[in-house]
């Protein structure tokens, strides 16, 4: 995997200012993503001239967005957000062309695409990572230049369960990512290289209580499962994580391990959902 989900760490860190850089840089943001593609590309060129056993792939963070209402205002907002956050990092890479309505719309910005470039992006590879949690929604904001949307990661749908990332937990968006990924992008090969949840968690000297986390998982399973069933072609799938780690700006304060740490001690403990997972490996189902 030669990078793994470029949107965030250019997304978060040039426009949203988030992630470090931390800075919000329109024309940066340019720069960082389409050069972020062109070092995956270039990085594929150099792999396959010293070894034709790799497989190779990247690895993106796909999530549908929603439209805040029926609206074609937020229609279209939400159109606008998936360009940047979807289709600007999946076209290059699966179709060899950057969308047309996202090119239009940062036509006034020097472009940092070169003759060639987009050959190089597309450089085939074996797989496509994707990373999934959950879906986000949009509406029409004209008080924000240019782009006229707002992501409002307040938003909370009625009778959904949130994790403690407050993201909503939501089995039908990763259906619809892998249904997309067929459909759109020519059915290639996929692994989920990450899914999974920081939940609330009962911590006991021998044992770690985690119903949600358990839940969450195996509905995802089973909206995976529905896909495998129409034809998608997915190749593997982990669970994010093996042991509670370090989650970006968030530091050690959300948990989305299998495995318990104590970071005082060092000490794992193994989880209830991570027993159970284990069912699940052995079984290859539940």
């Amino acid at each position: 995997m030669t990078l793994n989900e470029p949107q965030v760490f250019t997304i978060f860190g040039y426009l949203t200012g988030v992630h470090a850089p931390g800075t919000i840089d329109i024309p940066g943001y340019m720069l960082a993503s389409h050069h972020t593609a062109l070092a995956h590309g270039r990085a594929v060129q150099a792999l396959r001239a010293v070894t034709r056993d790799a497989k190779l792939g990247i690895v993106e963070q796909v999530f549908p967005i929603h439209p805040m209402t029926p609206s074609d205002e937020d229609r279209a907002a939400a159109y606008r957000v998936d360009g940047l956050f979807n289709r600007w990092f999946l076209d290059p890479l699966l179709k060899g062309s950057y969308p047309e309505d996202m090119l239009s719309l940062l036509s006034f910005l020097p472009s940092p695409i070169q003759q060639g470039d987009l050959e190089v992006i597309r450089s085939p590879i074996d797989f496509v990572g994707v990373n999934h949690y959950t879906r986000q929604f949009a509406r029409h904001d004209p008080n924000l230049p240019l782009f006229e949307f707002l992501v409002d990661l307040d938003h909370r749908e009625p009778g959904s369960e949130y994790t403690e990332m407050a993201w909503e937990v939501h089995p039908p968006s990763f259906a619809e990512v892998l249904a997309r990924l067929r459909t759109e992008y020519g059915n290639p090969l996929v692994y989920v290289t990450e899914n999974g949840a920081a939940t609330l968690e009962t911590v006991e000297p021998s044992a770690v209580h985690d119903p949600a986390r358990q839940q969450y998982i195996k509905s995802y399973l089973g909206a995976l499962h529905g896909e495998l069933t129409k034809g998608s072609r997915v190749g593997g799938y982990f669970v994010w994580s093996l042991t509670d780690n370090f989650e970006w700006a968030f530091g050690y304060a959300k948990h989305f391990g299998l495995i318990h740490v104590d970071y005082e001690t060092q000490r794992r403990v193994i989880k209830d959902s991570g027993r159970w997972y284990a069912d699940v490996i052995r079984q290859s189902g539940f």
